[in-house]
This record gives structure tokens, sequence and C-alpha cells, in this order.
């Protein structure tokens, strides 16, 4: 097997990772690919030992999470109404986090931002839009 980076994905394809780890539901990965797509990475993988072990979890989709829960809600942490320009977020009236990017190099499945994962970064418009919030916002953090 060639081991570059640049000659295959860097992130494991479903087959590869039920391969290596017999563990993996393809189905739930399957299921979940259009909602929050699996990606894992192959250095993150190569510290797995188990598709159950603690790294393994971390990753890899569980069929739990097909399952419909009536108390689930689209914005866990409450962040949606807490943007008061595109990609700034403030919780706090002293602190603000500046989102940089929107592109994850792994997709943890219990991310509460799932929503906010994709391929795309701020346009200098948006960047200039949001450091001038954040300027005139009195964040201290």
């Amino acid at each position: 097997m060639n081991n570059s980076y640049n000659e295959r994905s860097q992130c494991l394809s479903p087959g590869e990772a039920k391969q290596r780890f017999p563990g993996v539901v393809l189905d739930a990965w399957r299921g979940l690919s259009s909602a929050f797509p699996v990606k894992v990475t192959r250095s993150w993988a190569d510290r797995i030992v188990a598709a159950d072990d603690p790294l393994g979890l971390q990753v890899f989709p569980q069929p739990s999470e097909l399952l419909f829960d009536p108390g689930d809600v689209p914005d866990p942490v409450g962040e949606e109404g807490r943007m008061p320009v595109p990609w700034v977020i403030q919780k706090h009236a002293d602190r603000a986090l500046l989102l940089v990017t929107r592109r994850c190099h792994l997709h943890c499945r219990y991310c509460f931002r799932r929503d906010l994962d994709g391929s795309s970064d701020p346009s200098s418009l948006e960047m200039d839009e949001a450091v001038s919030y954040l300027r005139q916002s009195g964040v201290h953090e």
C-alpha cells in the first residue's frame, strides 16, 4: 500500500474504514452522509485501535445517530440567534468567537456546529464586516 498522501485521499473511504476497523457500521455511515458526512483523516485513523475505542467512537458514526428523538433541537447551544454578523458568534457581552473557516479536517460525531460545516471561507467583505463589528462591539476576548 502506498503511503503517499498526494496519491490518495487524505480521508478514509467507507470501504477502507470497514476493512481496517471491522466494527465500523457502514449502514450508519451511508445513512448519515448527507446530514453530516463522515470525515476521518488518515493521520487520525492511524491512532485508532478499534472502531469502538475512544478515538474511533469520536469519528465513526453509530446507528443511534440515525434515531430521531422528539427532544432534538437543531441548534443545541443556541448559536444561530447569537450571530450579530456572519462569522461571529457572541454569547457573552465581553467575548466573541470569530469563525475564520467552515472547513474541518475531521468530523467529530458529537459536533454541535454540524450546520456550520461546509467548504466555504468568509469572503474579504464578510471578514471585514466581522472584524469591524468586533472592533466596535466592546468585546475583550
